[in-house]
C-alpha cells in the first residue's frame, strides 16, 4: 500500500531553493584532470574508487553519486547526457548534504540518507535531459517517495538460534522460518511468470529457493513490518534485529558462565548486524541482501524449545518486550536508562575472556546505579548493589565485598593487562548480576528517572522505605 505524502508549502519552497542552488553549481566537464586531493609533494598511486556496498543504490561507471579518493574523501558528483559530462565539484557537496538533512527532518521514518542523495542526484540529471528540464524539485520528490514508501515485511534469519514455536519482542516476532513460509514465498515468486519465455526466470527462482532452503531454513527469523522505501526498511529491521538479540542474549543461561562466549546471531566472531540477512517482500516484490550462510559456522546452536519460551514470559521477557514496543519518545527516562544499561549488560555475553564480560558489566552497573560521575564509584555502586538485591545484613556485606573484588580485577586488566579472575567468585558475581537485572526489569514501570531510582535505595540504606514490586526483592 503506497503512502499519501504531504509536503508543508513553506518546506517545498524551501527544498526548491536548495536544489535548484545546487544546480546552478553543475557544470560541463571540461578536459583537465579534477583535483581530488590536498596540496601536497608527490602524486598518489592510489585509483579513485566507488565507495558502494551491498545495500548502495546503484549508478553507471560513468557516473558518480558517492565518488570518493584513496583517503575516503569526495572527489565529484557526476553524469553523462547525451555524451557531455557534467559534474558538482567537492567544494559545493555540503550543499547536497544539507539539503539531505532536510528531506530527512521531513521523512525520517520513511526514507533513508542514501535514497535522499539518490533523489537529489536523479532530479538533477533529468533537469538536464531534454523531457524533464522544468519539474520542480518538491513534485519530484513528493512523487518518487509516493511510488517508493509502501508497506514492507522483512524477515532476518538469526544465526546459530532455532525457536520451536513464535514469540513477541517489542513490535515484532521471533518464529522458525519454517519450510511452509519458504514454500509461500516460493508461490509469490513463481505467480509471476507465466509464459514459456519465463523458464529461465523460474529456474533462477527455483536456485534462489533452494539456496534459501539450505541456508537458513529451520533457524530463527525476526518478522518486522515497515512502511518505508526498501534500504531504509531493511537498515531498521537489521538495527531493530540487533537489539532484540542483545536482549534475547540476557534469557539465556550462558551469559553467567564466566568463560562463556554465545554464539548467537555471531559468524566467526564478527559482529552479527554486519554479517547478517534480510529478506523482503511488498506486494510482489521480493528483495535479499545477503549476510552470512547457515553453513558458514560450527559453533554451537541455541535451541528454545515451548518449554524454554513459556520460561521466558516467566522471567519478565514480556515487561522488557514492552519497552521494546514503545517508541523512543513515549519511555520515561528511567526506561532509557534500563534499556541502555541491559545493552551493555548484554554485550557480555558475546565474549568468552571473563575480563571483558567484567569490564560490560561493571559498565551497565554504573549506567544504572550512578548519580553522576562525581560520586565515589565503588563505594556507592557496591552499597546500592547490595541493598536493591537484597534485605539480609549478611548477603549485602557479601555483595560488597564481591563487588570491591571485581573493581579490583577490572583494574589489573584495564590498567595493566592482567586477565587473570577467580572462577568462583566471577560466577557468583555474575549470578548476582543477572538477579538483579531481573529485578530492575520488575519495578520499570515503578520510577520516572534514574536519580528517583537511586534516591530510593539510598532511603532504604539509611532506614527508609523503597517503593518496590513484591517480586522484585
Amino acid at each position: 500500500m503506497k503512502s499519501e505524502i504531504h509536503i508543508h508549502p513553506s518546506a517545498a519552497e524551501n527544498f526548491n531553493k536548495k536544489a535548484n542552488e545546487i544546480l546552478s553549481f553543475v557544470h560541463k566537464y571540461e578536459d583537465k584532470r579534477i583535483e581530488f586531493t590536498e596540496s601536497s609533494s608527490f602524486k598518489s598511486a592510489r585509483i579513485p574508487h566507488h565507495q558502494l556496498d551491498e545495500q548502495e543504490y546503484i549508478v553507471n561507471y560513468n557516473e558518480g553519486i558517492n565518488l570518493k579518493d584513496s583517503e575516503g574523501k569526495f572527489i565529484e558528483f557526476s553524469f553523462e547526457m547525451e555524451g557531455v559530462k557534467y559534474f558538482l565539484d567537492k567544494n559545493n557537496y555540503h550543499l547536497i548534504l544539507s539539503l539531505s538533512k532536510q528531506i530527512l527532518s521531513c521523512f525520517r521514518d520513511k526514507i533513508s540518507e542514501k535514497f535522499s542523495k539518490q533523489l537529489i542526484y536523479n532530479w538533477i540529471k533529468l533537469r538536464f535531459s531534454s523531457e524533464n528540464s522544468s519539474i520542480s524539485f518538491d513534485k519530484y520528490l513528493k512523487g518518487e517517495i509516493k511510488n517508493n514508501v509502501r508497506d514492507i515485511t522483512c524477515y532476518v534469519p538469526v544465526a546459530n538460534l532455532e525457536i520451536e514455536g513464535t514469540v513477541l519482542v517489542g513490535r515484532h516476532e521471533l518464529r522458525p522460518l519454517s519450510e511452509e513460509m519458504i514454500d509461500t514465498w516460493k508461490g509469490k515468486l513463481l505467480s509471476n511468470t507465466q509464459s514459456v519465455s519465463d523458464n529461465e526466470h523460474k529456474e533462477n527462482i527455483e536456485m534462489l529457493i533452494q539456496d534459501i532452503r539450505c541456508d537458513y531454513q529451520g533457524l530463527a527469523i525476526i518478522v518486522c513490518n515497515y512502511n518505508a522505501e526498501e534500504y531504509h526498511a531493511h537498515h531498521i529491521a537489521r538495527e531493530e534485529a540487533k537489539n532484540i538479540i542483545s536482549i534475547l542474549a540476557i534469557f539465556l543461561k550462558d551469559i553467567i558462565i564466566p568463560n562463556m562466549k554465545l554464539s548467537l546471531g555471531n559468524i566467526k566472531e564478527e559482529d552479527f548486524i554486519s554479517r547478517t540477512t534480510s529478506i523482503s517482500f511488498s506486494g510482489d516484490r521480493f528483495a535479499m541482501y545477503r549476510g552470512f550462510k547457515r553453513k558458514m559456522t560450527t559453533v554451537p546452536y541455541h535451541r528454545l524449545d515451548k518449554k524454554y519460551i513459556k520460561l521466558l514470559h516467566d522471567l519478565c521477557f514480556e515487561k522488557i518486550s514492552c519497552l521494546l514496543a514503545k517508541e523512543e519518545k513515549n519511555l520515561n527516562k528511567f526506561q532509557e536508562r534500563i534499556l541502555a544499561s541491559l545493552l551493555m549488560y548484554s554485550k557480555s555475553a558475546f565474549t568468552a575472556e571473563p575480563t571483558e564480560k567484567i569490564v560490560y558489566i561493571l559498565t551497565s552497573l554504573e549506567i544504572i546505579l550512578l548519580k553522576n560521575d562525581n560520586e565515589p564509584i565503588q563505594q556507592n555502586l557496591a552499597e546500592r548493589f547490595a541493598f536493591f538485591c537484597s534485605n539480609e545484613f549478611s548477603k549485602r556485606k557479601k555483595l560488597i565485598s564481591i563487588i570491591r573484588k571485581i573493581y579490583s580485577m577490572r583494574s589489573k586488566y584495564l590498567h595493566h593487562g592482567y586477565s587473570s579472575y577467580e572462577i568462583e567468585i566471577s560466577s557468583e558475581f555474575m549470578r548476582e548480576v543477572w538477579l538483579f537485572f531481573m529485578q530492575l526489569i520488575a519495578i520499570s514501570d515503578c520510577f520516572q528517572n534514574k536519580d528517583d531510582f537511586v534516591c530510593s535505595i539510598d532511603d532504604k540504606k539509611f532506614g527508609g522505605g523503597i517503593l518496590l514490586p513484591k517480586n522484585a526483592v
